[in-house]
């Protein structure tokens, strides 16, 4: 029967074929409106043997649809009708052969779903297979978050939707993971293949099939080791920064250091450096654990390396607590728990430089330039951690020679100095050097002076410098001039007034100019004149006493202002000549005449001396109120007179020497008279003088009376 449906459409159901098939067969249709006439139609009508459905490939898919479901069979037909039916919705499927079609899975609620096939489009096979519909798996993030090309790493996905099914599978960027574990729908375990280096993406696939776009990345690195680490010591309250060295080491938040089984965070610096920070000590106590490093925080590069646990290091006491602050000062330090280790350490305020290991209390280090001040003093056995304390170490301004007097001294040492200057620091073992040689004694005054004692140096010109216990340092350039040692012979003259004035030569070699000569009398200290590398020259002063006699005074000259140098002979202190009379008191221009003075004062002497105007000549001591001399040749007039004791200086009281022209007597009239005397004889010639001096005499004889007439003429 038939179905009239509209002007334009009727329906029939196909009976079965009148034949059973093994395969499609065709049977003619025609329709009848009345029974009898029959309309036939344009194209035949095929059997074909029923859908029988035995596989389907994968068994489920996400909720999104999409995936590419492959049904196995029997009987499927190439048509343009051919459709797969998930649940209630149709889609078109794509004839493989008649035992396989393919269709896309569509949208549908979470859950299971039964898939037939039409080869019609209308008649679905009766079989039906299961698809399981997930939800959709989504990825947030995994951990750890890069690993090995070695593959190996476990990285833990977690997202949703993750189904429990032998089909889920993780991929790194389409590789598929060695191994993928169902943990929870919001977590699975996979395992990393091997892979090239470089940032790749993770997505899931519930059915194995379709996979998530996740954007998630993982990196694949190269494989990392792990070569040294620096300090490999550090206390066992931990907070030691370690330094790690390797290769292939790269940034991570995950980066982590492993100390034992106590792990620290890391710090990338470059692919060959990472640092940490040591924990504490996982039993509290000193000791070596293992150490090694992990990129990602899950698995740690193996590495052989060890960290060593040790006692803190304290500092007890710092000497010398003061030096200058260029630098040089060697530093005794105190303390306890000291190791030897390349990386001890002494640190001077800001200021880190290496130590000595002298024992497990004691380390040694050199200051280096500092800033002036009270600065505090620490010290590390690894160059990292510092022991705390309240050492300090004042350093002073830059310690610098401005000067040193006396400038110069004698090769033979033994000169008695004073260097100024500023920042000197009193230690043990103080010295001045001297072109690189330690003075015999030095003193510590003040930050400011040392006194030094020379030590024998070959003459000449070195530079000055000091030393001490802790430090030794050559400052500033000033020089300390070695001299050849002097010597005095003699002095002259020997005496002189004790009013001083006295012009003093001192004789004898390897004098030198200076202008710290002077000449010592007793305590009192004159200047000194260089004449010559033999000769020097001085004014005595006036006695420090005033004396009624002769007293002697001990002559010391100094080259240097120094060093004195003891004359051979002392000096006499006589009182000041005073002149009181002289007789006669003129005589003629030729010379000759005995001149007799009289005073105070006069002192035997070899110098003892008389001076006409400004001719001296020998006087003879008669006693300490008289001497004579004999008048020198003079030019007519008057001359002063004074007497000398020692040849240099003259009385400054003088008398008046009347020098007559030479007279000469031409005639005399008469030419003879008595026996008796009495004659008036007037003696005629030149140069008579005017003077009641003036004689006549006969033969030695003289005249009874003698009077001036003219300087031509005598009576």
């Amino acid at each position: 029967p038939a179905r009239w449906i509209s002007t334009s459409l009727l329906e029939c159901t196909v009976p079965a074929a009148s034949v059973a098939t093994s395969g499609p067969a065709e049977a003619v249709v025609s329709i009848t409106l009345n029974g009898a006439d029959f309309i036939k139609l344009p194209a035949s009508f095929l059997y074909v043997p029923a859908i029988v459905l035995t596989g389907i490939s994968p068994d489920g898919g996400p909720a999104v649809g999409g995936t590419a479901v492959t049904l196995s069979g029997e009987n499927f037909v190439y048509s343009s009708s051919l459709t797969c039916r998930f649940g209630l919705i149709d889609v078109a499927a794509s004839f493989v052969s008649s035992t396989e079609v393919v269709c896309a899975a569509p949208s549908l609620a979470a859950g299971r779903a039964l898939v037939s096939v039409s080869n019609n489009g209308a008649d679905f096979s009766a079989s039906e297979l299961s698809w399981m519909v997930h939800s959709d798996a989504v990825v947030a993030s995994v951990s750890p978050a890069l690993g090995s090309v070695t593959g190996g790493s476990v990285v833990m996905v977690r997202g949703a939707g993750f189904a429990d099914t032998p089909m889920v599978k993780c991929s790194f960027s389409g590789v598929a993971a060695a191994a993928t574990s169902f943990v929870s729908a919001t977590e699975l375990a996979c395992t990393a293949p091997e892979h090239m280096a470089g940032m790749v993406q993770v997505d899931v696939a519930n059915n194995g099939v379709d996979f998530t776009d996740s954007g998630v990345q993982f990196q694949f690195v190269e494989e990392a080791t792990l070569s040294g680490l620096s300090p490999q010591r550090g206390a066992v309250a931990g907070g030691t920064g370690v330094l790690v060295s390797g290769h292939n080491l790269v940034d991570s938040d995950a980066l982590a250091c492993r100390f034992g089984e106590v792990s620290s965070p890391g710090r990338w610096v470059s692919s060959s450096e990472v640092e940490c920070v040591s924990p504490q000590a996982a039993s509290g106590v000193a000791g070596s654990v293992a150490f090694s490093v992990s990129l990602n925080g899950a698995e740690y590069i193996p590495s052989g390396l060890s960290f060593e646990y040790v006692g803190a290091v304290t500092l007890e006491s710092v000497y010398p607590t003061t030096g200058p602050s260029s630098g040089g000062t060697e530093l005794f330090l105190a303390g306890t728990n000291f190791y030897y280790a390349p990386g001890l350490t002494c640190r001077i305020g800001l200021v880190e430089v290496a130590a000595s290991f002298v024992s497990s209390t004691e380390l040694r280090c050199l200051t280096p330039p500092l800033t002036a001040g009270v600065l505090p003093v620490s010290v590390s056995a690894n160059g990292i951690d510092f022991a705390s304390g309240e050492a300090s170490f004042t350093a002073t301004g830059d310690a610098e020679v401005l000067s040193v007097s006396p400038p110069l001294g004698s090769a033979a040492g033994g000169t008695d100095v004073t260097v100024t200057g500023r920042g000197f620091t009193e230690v043990t073992q103080l010295a001045c050097l001297f072109g690189g040689v330690a003075s015999s004694t030095a003193t510590f005054v003040s930050e400011d002076e040392l006194k030094c004692t020379t030590p024998a140096h070959e003459p000449g010109s070195v530079a000055l410098g000091i030393s001490g216990k802790g430090f030794v340092t050559v400052l500033s350039g000033v020089e300390f001039r070695f001299t050849p040692k002097a010597f005095v012979s003699s002095m002259s003259p020997l005496s002189g007034p004790d009013i001083g004035g006295t012009r003093l030569s001192v004789h004898g070699y390897s004098f030198f100019d200076s202008d710290k000569l002077a000449c010592k009398f007793n305590s009192m200290f004159v200047p000194a004149r260089w004449i010559s590398t033999s000769l020097l020259e001085c004014t005595v002063p006036a006695a420090s006493v005033a004396t009624s006699g002769p007293a002697e005074a001990v002559v010391s000259i100094t080259l240097n202002g120094a060093d004195f140098i003891k004359l051979p002979a002392s000096f006499l202190y006589v009182p000041a000549i005073v002149l009181t009379g002289i007789s006669p008191d003129g005589g003629p221009a030729v010379g000759g005449t005995a001149v007799t003075l009289s005073g105070e004062n006069f002192v035997y002497s070899s110098s003892l001396t008389c001076r006409f105007g400004l001719i001296d000549v020998a006087a003879s001591f008669v006693s300490s109120t008289e001497v004579v001399c004999a008048a020198p040749s003079l030019a007519a007039g008057r001359a002063l007179v004074s007497v000398s004791n020692n040849g240099a200086d003259f009385s400054a009281s003088e008398l008046s020497w009347m020098v007559h022209s030479d007279a000469v007597v031409a005639s005399v009239s008469p030419a003879l008279g008595s026996v008796t005397g009495g004659s008036v004889v007037m003696v005629r010639g030149a140069g008579f003088a005017d003077t009641p001096m003036v004689k006549c005499s006969f033969s030695g004889v003289a005249a009874a009376a003698t009077s001036f007439v003219s300087a031509t003429e005598l009576a």
